[in-house]
Parts: structure tokens; sequence; C-alpha cells
């Protein structure tokens, strides 16, 4: 689906959890997802993970 194509979202909190469910979802809507999150090596894991999903 491409639902959210050529938007971008601010994920707060999208490392983990609801945020990281969040980021993912949109992401497979087609959206630019920017994650940002307390815990850097969490951030940089979620981050990995996206891109590995084309995200």
């Amino acid at each position: 689906m491409d639902r959210f194509r050529e938007k971008t979202c601010i994920v707060t909190g999208g490392a983990r959890g609801i945020g990281a469910a969040i980021a993912t979802k949109l992401g497979t809507e087609g959206c630019t997802v920017a994650i940002f999150d307390i815990d850097e090596q969490a951030g940089e894991y979620r981050q990995r993970e996206l891109e590995k999903n084309g995200i």
C-alpha cells in the first residue's frame, strides 16, 4: 500500500514497543520515517531493521 507515499512521519520513541510498530507500519504504507528515541543504541538497531525491510 502507498497510502502515505511522498509523506514523512516523525515517530518519537520509535526504537521500541508501540513506537517501533508505528514506524514499521507507516513505512510499509509508503511513508518516509524518521525515528527518535532517548536510547541511541536501540534507535540504531531499529534503523537497521527498518532498512532491511526497505523502509
